[in-house]
C-alpha cells in the first residue's frame, strides 16, 4: 500500500483540546494567577513578510502558555567554603520575599541529581494541576520567548507529560 494511502486512512485528530486547570494548594492560593498565553508581539504588522505575520510562528505561539511566578526572586548560587552548594537570597531584606519563606518556594536540589557536579539544579514547586478528558501532552519548558538581562543562578530542565493520566503538581 503506498504511504499516501496509508495516510489517508488516519484518523485525523481533533484541532482544539479541552484543558482543565486549578490550583493545589492550602497555603496562599490567591498569589497564583491564571496561566496566560504567550504571545511575543501583539502589534498589527507593519508588513505581511513581519514576523507576526508569519503563519508557522504564530502556530508556535498559539500553543504556549505562561504559567506566571507568584513572587519577584533575586537569587544567587556558590560553593560554600566546605564545598556544599548554597543558593540563597540575593535581595536579602530589600526582597519581597523572606528568607525563611524563600525556601517554600524554590528548592535547591541534592548535588548528585544534578546533570553536572557544576551547574547547580533547582525547582520551584507550583500548585498548578492540569486536567484533559482526551490524551494530550503537555510540555513544560523553562522561560525562552521573553528578552532576559540577567541568567539563571541553576539549570531549569523541562518535562513532558501526559495529563489526561497524570495531573500532578508543576515543578
Amino acid at each position: 500500500m503506498a504511504l499516501v494511502d496509508q495516510f489517508k486512512k488516519l484518523k485525523p485528530w481533533p484541532r482544539v483540546v479541552e484543558i482543565g486547570w486549578f490550583v493545589d494548594t492550602e497555603k496562599a492560593s490567591l498569589i497564583h494567577d491564571d496561566p496566560r498565553p504567550v504571545r511575543a508581539n501583539s502589534e498589527k504588522p507593519l508588513s505581511s513578510k513581519a514576523v507576526q505575520a508569519c503563519p508557522a510562528v504564530n502556530d508556535f505561539e498559539s500553543r504556549y502558555f505562561e504559567i506566571p511566578c507568584p513572587v519577584d526572586i533575586d537569587l544567587k548560587f556558590r560553593f560554600g567554603p566546605d564545598g556544599k552548594p548554597l543558593l540563597y537570597n540575593a535581595a536579602g531584606a530589600e526582597g519581597v520575599v523572606s528568607t525563611g519563606t524563600l525556601r517554600d518556594f524554590v528548592k535547591l536540589m541534592p548535588r548528585k541529581e544534578w546533570r553536572h557536579p557544576e551547574h547547580p539544579v533547582i525547582q520551584m514547586p507550583a500548585p498548578y494541576r492540569f486536567i484533559a478528558d482526551e490524551p494530550v501532552w503537555m510540555s513544560q519548558m523553562p522561560a525562552f520567548l521573553h528578552w532576559s538581562e540577567g541568567q539563571s543562578p541553576g539549570r531549569l530542565i523541562g518535562g513532558r507529560l501526559p495529563v489526561h493520566i497524570w495531573p500532578r503538581a508543576l515543578s
